[in-house]
């Protein structure tokens, strides 16, 4: 498909340079993101059915208990969705007189060292959009169930130092669950943190070669 055809119906998802890096190397075909909550506290128990997640409270009188409160997730993407990445970016301001053509981007993932600030992705205009992906497979779990095959899908790596007793000490899995606190510990406070095991969306997808 050409950029423009792409770009039609292409939905935006935000990665950070490491991750975009990842993806260009062909070595990031997963990402999790955190479901967050629709009820206020009191939330008894997840239930994942048909590609949705349920999450509800219980009302007790001592003896029975009923559902209280019931609502429903879906993720944000689905399987056969056109994603465009929104990276860190900033563009080559043009003279007055080209003002109104296509601007040249630049990306910080490329290496590039600009004197002005790099800009967030989330004001990454469509426009600039290089990179494409399509949704392959979208599942609900617990961030504390991604395993060692699932980290490195992720984009991570182990290293090869070992423990007195020949046990990998460094695994891609724990740098992946250090990457994901860097972002997220601090959040809301820390409710998506890895140590409270929060409910994840992992979509896994497939890069989108674009013909020009």
């Amino acid at each position: 498909m050409t950029r423009a055809e792409l770009l039609i119906n292409a939905k935006p998802i935000n990665f950070q340079t490491d991750m975009v890096r990842a993806i260009l190397d062909g070595r990031k075909t997963q990402t999790r993101r955190p479901i967050k909550s629709k009820l206020d506290g009191g939330v008894f128990d997840y239930y994942c059915r048909a590609g949705k997640l349920q999450e509800k409270t219980i009302e007790s009188n001592g003896i029975n208990s009923r559902s209280k409160e019931i609502v429903w997730h879906e993720p944000r993407y689905k399987v056969g969705d056109i994603l465009y990445v929104r990276e860190t970016w900033n563009y080559l301001p043009l003279p007055e007189l080209l003002r109104g053509t296509n601007r040249t981007y630049f990306y910080k993932a490329d290496g590039y060292e600009l004197e002005d600030k790099w800009k967030s992705p989330a004001n990454m205009p469509k426009e600039a959009a290089r990179l494409f992906l399509r949704v392959t497979d979208v599942r609900a779990e617990q961030l504390q169930d991604i395993r060692e095959n699932g980290a490195i899908s992720e984009g991570f790596a182990a290293t090869s130092r070992k423990d007195q007793y020949g046990t990998p000490v460094d695994s891609a899995r724990c740098f992946f669950g250090s990457s994901w606190d860097k972002r997220y510990a601090k959040h809301k406070g820390g409710v998506h943190s890895w140590d409270k095991n929060p409910w994840v969306w992992v979509y896994e997808f497939e890069r989108v070669e674009i013909n020009e």
